[in-house]
């Protein structure tokens, strides 16, 4: 009832939090760890909101976003970009019943900055963002305006080739510019990674299941409980390092495709052997 009428208040950004909680409450394992997350998260959102007046113009941006407010695109393509070449790295599709949506994460290969493309589509109807998973392609993204600005759209591309490489860091690194990203926006709930020199291996922590990739000094990054290809990745790897990139929450990474030096594979869409192929 209370998610339904943040929606009437024309802030779906609290209804959907709202709904994770919901979800946290009533899923599998450490239950309150996630809802203590969750609840926090609303905690400073609102409390943003409250004081909004007082924080700086580019933060006042991240909670409006949080809190549902959206930007016109139209106005948003009048402004300037960020121009080179974007790799398409990683998509995601989610549906709730009502509404579909897909984030797609793409890199600067220049700068190295990450940015995620949203679209949404009514009930069954298919969604086609136009950016396919393995392809980049020399464009302009515009990005909406915020302290950390991970959401951006398409202004303009040229038509998309295969990528021969795709770029990571060191666990430590990464983790750190994470860090980073959650300094400016404290109710972050997800962000890009891109592990370089990775191996999957059993979690052997105590008390725990599951898997983690591995370097060679020991770091350690757990999969996410969710992430369901762990056998596939560790065949991928067959113990040679690798490049995943996934979304990382804080917690576990949730793994969406791999880099063998060779090839790029989409995680989520590996069904068996036979489909271990370049997506182009």
């Amino acid at each position: 009832r209370v998610a339904a009428r943040m929606v009437d208040a024309q802030a779906p950004g609290l209804a959907r939090l709202l709904g994770e909680l919901a979800g946290a409450l009533y899923g599998p394992g450490d239950w309150q760890q996630r809802a203590l997350m969750w609840v926090g998260r609303l905690r400073l959102i609102t409390q943003a909101y409250r004081r909004i007046a007082s924080l700086p113009e580019a933060m006042q941006d991240e909670v409006r976003a949080a809190v549902g407010f959206t930007q016109s695109t139209d106005e948003l393509l009048l402004k300037d970009g960020l121009a080179g070449v974007w790799q398409v790295v990683g998509q995601v599709n989610e549906d709730d019943g009502r509404l579909q949506s897909q984030r797609t994460w793409l890199c600067h290969v220049e700068s190295g900055r990450p940015a995620m493309v949203l679209a949404f589509a009514a009930g069954h109807r298919p969604i086609d963002s136009g950016l396919v998973v393995g392809t980049q392609f020399a464009g302009e993204l515009v990005f909406y305006p915020g302290s950390l600005a991970l959401r951006a759209i398409v202004k303009h591309k040229a038509e998309p080739v295969v990528f021969d490489t795709l770029r990571g860091e060191p666990i430590v690194s990464a983790l750190d510019g994470y860090a980073d990203a959650l300094s400016r926006c404290p109710w972050l709930e997800r962000y890009p990674l891109a592990l370089s020199g990775v191996v999957p291996v059993p979690d052997e922590s105590e008390g725990t299941s599951g898997w983690c990739l591995a370097n060679e000094a020991g770091d350690r990054v757990r999969l996410s409980p969710r992430f369901s290809q762990a056998w596939m990745l560790r065949a991928i790897s067959g113990g040679r390092p690798v490049t995943v990139f996934g979304e990382w929450d804080g917690q576990s990474l949730d793994a969406m495709s791999v880099w063998d030096g060779q090839r790029l594979i989409v995680l989520s869409e590996v069904q068996g052997a036979g489909n271990l192929s370049r997506v182009a």
